[in-house]
């Protein structure tokens, strides 16, 4: 699929600007994008004025806090990942926790540079992946389906213990020579008290999935809704890709996370929906192609939804969390300095972040 887009590309690349290792910093509701190109000394600030605007901003990483979770050594999943496929593995023993399909990736890429991993910390009880089983098996498609064997595999070959129903819930230590407290939780994510264990290891990798990055939709001035069950904000389209703000559409990760060939599809339809408000391509043509990409799209949707369900924490994760734990690390905001503000009123984020300077 990947080699199959890179050759669509080159046969239209001679008529699109392209502008690699570059930054979009702002974003009108007109469609005017800005964008900051470091490695372009000529022209390092450009913008670019459309009739219509695809965004597609993907996904960032969800992190959890805990007690020692600032401590230089540990990272986030996908931090790691990028590390270590660049060859640089900060240790020999590493300890991998969280939800969604990132750790299992990172697990790939540690046993391919032949790292020693400590533990695998997976939140999900068992219970929880048998009754989502066939669900996953039905929308996940021959390819993923045999990417989570083949993970599954390459973690029972390699002898990873797993600690289903757990959570990080305090690092002691220091790089190198972390001592890593896990415990069991409940339905909920709450920390079961006197069910801890101790793990040592050299590094540490967390993360709880993605949610979908939303700057460049709220800096255009399109409408946003609170997801309650998800715990993130979503961008608000119609079922043609496009958002509140006429002729800007939004597509793959940036929306709802899932995965590569769903944001591959949903970028297609906001390329014909695009092509057929501008004239260049006809109704019917449009319709027959939207409805194809629709069919594989709803499968795609059903796939996304189960990982969200069963990667998003829950509120117990955070109750043992003690007070002087650093959330905002720029500012040295401590989540008992945000818990007082809550107590003592504040109507919202923003206004905790008046009260605390929370980031």
């Amino acid at each position: 699929l990947r080699n199959r887009l890179f050759q669509e590309f080159e046969n239209v690349a001679d008529r699109i600007n392209l502008c690699l290792g570059s930054e979009v910093w702002n974003v009108e509701s007109s469609k005017t994008v800005y964008v900051y190109s470091a490695h372009d000394r000529e022209m390092p600030q450009k913008v670019f004025h459309g009739k219509k605007l695809i965004i597609a901003p993907g996904a960032i990483e969800r992190a959890v806090p805990f007690e020692g979770w600032t401590t230089p050594g540990v990272f986030t999943v996908g931090g790691l990942n990028a590390l270590v496929k660049r060859r640089v593995v900060p240790g020999s023993r590493i300890l991998i926790a969280g939800s969604g399909p990132l750790p299992l990736v990172l697990i790939k890429n540690l046993v391919q540079a032949k790292v020693k991993i400590s533990a695998m910390v997976v939140p999900t009880s068992i219970k929880a992946m048998v009754q989502n089983v066939i669900p996953i098996l039905s929308y996940a498609g021959r390819h993923r389906i045999k990417q989570g064997l083949a993970a599954i595999l390459r973690v029972k070959n390699n002898h990873i213990p797993v600690f289903n129903s757990h959570v990080i819930q305090k690092v002691t230590g220091r790089h190198h020579a972390f001592n890593v407290t896990i415990s069991q939780i409940g339905p909920d994510w709450k920390p079961t008290a006197g069910r801890e264990r101790e793990i040592s290891a050299d590094a540490i990798a967390v993360g709880y999935g993605l949610t979908p990055s939303i700057e460049l939709t709220q800096t255009a001035g399109c409408e946003h809704r609170y997801d309650e069950t998800l715990g993130y904000w979503r961008v608000v389209r119609n079922n043609r890709l496009e958002t509140t703000v006429p002729g800007i559409f939004v597509a793959g990760d940036g929306v709802q996370v899932k995965g590569y060939e769903a944001a591959v599809n949903e970028g297609k339809s906001a390329g014909i929906e695009a092509a057929y408000q501008l004239g260049k391509v006809d109704q019917k043509d449009a319709n027959r192609w939207l409805g194809s990409l629709a069919k594989k799209l709803k499968k795609m949707d059903a796939f996304g939804k189960i990982l969200d369900r069963l990667s998003t924490p829950k509120p117990g994760v955070l109750e043992r969390v003690p007070d002087h734990t650093f959330i905002c690390r720029c500012e040295e905001v401590t989540l008992g300095e945000i818990r007082k503000a809550v107590k003592d009123g504040a109507a919202g984020i923003n206004d905790i972040k008046r009260r605390t300077r929370l980031g």
